[in-house]
């Protein structure tokens, strides 16, 4: 028989934790305001490059503040999308950004862990590229 993991063993548990901590973060990093629109209320925290792609699914770089409505018009419009994050980040940009992502990144949940920690200290720099 095999042991079960607890929650808090599993590296699910600790992608969700780095997720919700990120976000918060994200917000932080542009005022709780969206980039697009400066709206202060419903915010979500859009990846330019899909958080599928694990190098940069926690990147700074790689996120914005973004109004709810905005991010699910921008999801289903990836041309309208690559335009915005050109003309917010400058010419190239997104390139740049799927240049980072295709970089393999497997992450453990020890990995993870000392991502957490690393987000909750908040002792790293948030570099934005303008």
């Amino acid at each position: 028989m095999t042991k079960r993991l607890l929650r808090v063993e599993k590296w699910s548990y600790w992608r969700d934790e780095c997720d919700d901590l990120f976000s918060r973060l994200v917000k932080d990093k542009y005022g709780w305001l969206c980039v697009e629109t400066g709206a202060n209320k419903k915010l979500q925290t859009a990846h330019i490059i899909p958080r599928d792609y694990m190098n940069t699914r926690w990147d700074f770089d790689n996120a914005v503040c973004i109004k709810s409505g905005r991010h699910k018009y921008y999801t289903h419009h990836p041309i309208e999308w690559k335009r915005f994050v050109d003309k917010l980040f400058g010419k190239g940009y997104y390139e740049k950004m799927e240049n980072r992502a295709l970089v393999i990144k497997r992450w453990s949940t020890d990995d993870l862990k000392e991502l957490y920690e690393k987000l909750s200290s908040k002792t790293f720099i948030i570099n934005r590229q303008k």
